[in-house]
């Protein structure tokens, strides 16, 4: 009878040191859920193929898209999560040109693109755009930081997008509290 006293009070410990973990699994399944959705939000149907992995504050992105953009855009939406610190993008796309097939040219243009915005930003909302980080992908340009207000956040989301070579403008700013 002592053994099986004994064997109950083992299983029952067994399972409750499992539950306050499967509670914690099942939190990070929704976190990881919660960051897909943001990610077909903010860049589309294309997205839907990236999964996500959460450990810790870093967000790992795995899977194939169509679009060069949607695969480097991915860590800037990942780092408007709420608790993501890093990112580790794997994310690939079919359309990514290899060197000497339009890569340096591709990021050249990026780079270009990306520095016309910050200019462009500093100019029309001043000291508050050096809290905006800008990415520029394929024509694609994310805005990811704060905005002192609304007023500015809808002037810096409309200079981006009025900016020539700017095709689609990735919203990921917050106002400041």
């Amino acid at each position: 009878m002592r053994k099986l006293t004994i064997m109950a009070v083992a299983v029952l410990a067994a399972v409750a040191a499992t539950a306050p973990r499967a509670g914690a699994q099942d939190d990070t399944r929704k976190r990881e859920a919660a960051l897909g959705a943001l990610l077909v939000e903010k860049l589309g149907e294309d997205a839907a193929t990236i999964r996500v992995t959460l450990t810790g504050n870093k967000a790992i992105l795995t899977g194939e898209v169509e679009e060069r953009a949607v695969q480097e855009i991915a860590e800037e939406v990942a780092l408007f999560f709420d608790g993501v610190a890093s990112v580790d993008n794997q994310v690939t796309s079919r359309h990514d040109p290899k060197l000497g097939k339009g890569l340096l040219g591709n990021e050249a243009g990026d780079s270009e693109l990306e520095a016309t915005v910050k200019m462009r930003l500093r100019a029309e909302i001043g000291i508050h755009a050096e809290k905006i980080e800008v990415e520029a992908v394929a024509g694609w340009v994310s805005l990811r930081g704060v905005a002192p207000e609304k007023a500015r956040r809808d002037i810096a989301i409309a200079t981006a997008a009025g900016t020539k070579g700017v095709t689609k403008v990735i919203d990921l700013l917050r106002i400041a509290k």
